[in-house]
């Protein structure tokens, strides 16, 4: 199984995705900001990780160029509220950042599945 990542400085959102992504018996790991997510990623490299765009201190644009560098294999889902907000662009900045895939909140679950899915079965397939 897959060691999948969820950076998010909500905790709402961290209780509702952790077991919508772990139903399928990944280990889920969480962080609520970037310096943690950073040092999470930094003991044990995650084969995903979702990340929160807009978080307090270093956003997560800065945690996806970070997560490149201690682990250049690792797949990224962004996510941001911020598209409803008028702030649409900074997906497209995301997926120029080094994300895999860009997902607005809300989302709907069965793509933001798929795409977890997905972006796995990719990463086994590079191993």
């Amino acid at each position: 199984m897959a060691t999948i990542l969820i950076v998010d400085d909500e905790q709402s959102f961290l209780n509702t995705v952790s077991p919508l992504v772990g139903r399928s018996g990944h280990t889920i790991r969480l962080a609520n900001n970037s310096d943690d997510a950073t040092r999470e990623a930094a003991n044990c490299p995650p084969d995903l990780a979702i990340v929160d765009l807009i978080m307090p201190g270093r956003g997560g644009l800065e945690t996806i160029a970070e997560m490149r560098k201690l682990s250049p294999g690792v797949k990224v889902i962004a996510v941001s509220g911020a598209a409803k907000a008028g702030r649409g662009r900074l997906l497209d900045w995301a997926t120029r950042m080094g994300a895999n895939r860009a997902f607005s909140k809300p989302f709907v679950v069965a793509e933001f599945l798929d795409a977890v899915q997905a972006l796995l079965d990719e990463k086994m397939r590079e191993n």
